[in-house]
């Protein structure tokens, strides 16, 4: 576990040294700029750390302050490695091969301006898409066919969602926006995927934010269960809040819909100790009935369990389908599913992208999603 910890940081600490000298190596001979740019670099490099490390103590407009500007510095750290290395590797090439043009080789200075501003443009405009397809989530629409009978209902309309998390950065004038998009869908069920809340329970408390949460509207009941981050925000206070939005929490259980129509089972996050498989949720629940399975994290243990307990319909999140590229790359290594619908014997399997975000305000080769799910019964 401490290799998992200690490799990614080493990682992230050399490659801000990497950065920071080749900045330095760019700017003029100027004593000054030189001085504001090492301010302005420890300043973002930080403030995001610090926000996180001082969110259950520091003012809670200052940690939010803090936080646009250090997530955006970390995705622009990011890109700006990706391509210095890049320029290093032809660099290093070109001193073998001779196949830089003149114009570069003769106007090193100007090419290395010109470079510069190019990279500057390229970076505002991947930024800004990012950012636009963050802010206007798109809803998914899912049709699915169920070889159950459902006690004479014909259809049902599911509306899901995971990984909001809301706090900091996503905050109760966003939520609002997400609640009223949700209930403009007409769901009959809503279910939330795990991943509520964020990283603390503080801005949720201090701005009322179940107040959002009891706005939701669906006539047979909304439905979620834990993610990864009820319990790095302290399981007790999740739990608490949770308890405030009216949302019923299945941790470990199942529960009967719509006059016995139907069952949704869900199981707590892996971060429980005590989080039961799906076979142990529904060992007890009637065979011939529909199953909505919620279950955080779709890691294979998950999704098989689902399918060998006879679920017809399992809801996942987590992955965030790797959020900025190239996240989306390393989740397909990670996960059977990491994104997207797949049909598993006769369980449909649905992982969302998830409605929030963890960390920087972009979705960069990924995007925001509602999933509006129609369950056609036998």
């Amino acid at each position: 576990m401490k290799h998992v910890i200690i490799f990614p940081l080493l990682l992230f600490i050399l490659g801000s040294v990497y950065l920071f000298v080749r900045g330095w190596q760019i700017l003029p001979h100027n004593l000054l700029l030189r001085i504001v740019y090492t301010v302005l670099f420890l300043f973002l490099w930080s403030s995001y750390v610090i926000g996180m490390l001082g969110r259950n103590s520091l003012p809670i407009p200052l940690i939010q302050w803090l936080c646009f500007p250090g997530g955006t510095f970390m995705v622009v750290m990011m890109y700006l490695i990706f391509i210095l290395l890049a320029v290093d590797l032809l660099r290093i090439a070109n001193y073998f091969f001779h196949f830089f043009p003149a114009f570069i080789t003769d106007n090193v200075v100007q090419a290395k301006y010109i470079a510069t501003g190019v990279v500057a443009l390229f970076l505002t405009i991947v930024l800004s898409i990012g950012y636009y397809r963050f802010c206007h989530p798109e809803v998914r629409t899912l049709e699915i066919d169920v070889d159950k009978p459902a006690n004479g209902r014909k259809e049902l309309h599911v509306v899901a969602i995971s990984d909001v998390h809301l706090g900091f950065t996503i905050t109760k004038d966003r939520l609002k926006q997400y609640v009223e998009k949700i209930n403009a869908l007409h769901p009959e069920v809503i279910v939330i995927a795990g991943d509520l809340i964020d990283v603390s329970t503080r801005p949720l408390e201090h701005y009322r934010m179940y107040e959002e949460l009891q706005q939701l509207k669906a006539p047979l009941g909304v439905y979620m269960v834990t993610g990864n981050h009820e319990y790095i925000s302290g399981i007790e206070q999740s739990l608490a809040f949770i308890e405030k939005t009216g949302i019923r929490l299945l941790q470990n259980e199942a529960v009967l819909v719509a006059d016995s129509t139907f069952l949704v089972a869900g199981q707590a996050d892996l971060s429980d100790p005590e989080s039961k498989s799906m076979a142990y949720i529904l060992k007890n629940a009637p065979e011939h009935l529909p199953v909505i399975g919620l279950s955080h994290q779709p890691y294979d243990v998950n999704l098989n369990g689902a399918v060998n307990s006879h679920v017809d319909l399992l809801l996942c999140g987590h992955t965030h389908e790797g959020q900025v590229w190239p996240g989306n790359l390393i989740v397909k290594k990670l996960f059977e599913v990491p994104y997207g619908y797949v049909r598993k014997e006769n369980t449909h399997v649905y992982v969302s992208s998830g409605l929030g975000l963890w960390g920087p305000q972009f979705r960069i080769g990924t995007r925001s999603e509602i999933v509006s799910i129609r369950m056609k019964f036998k």
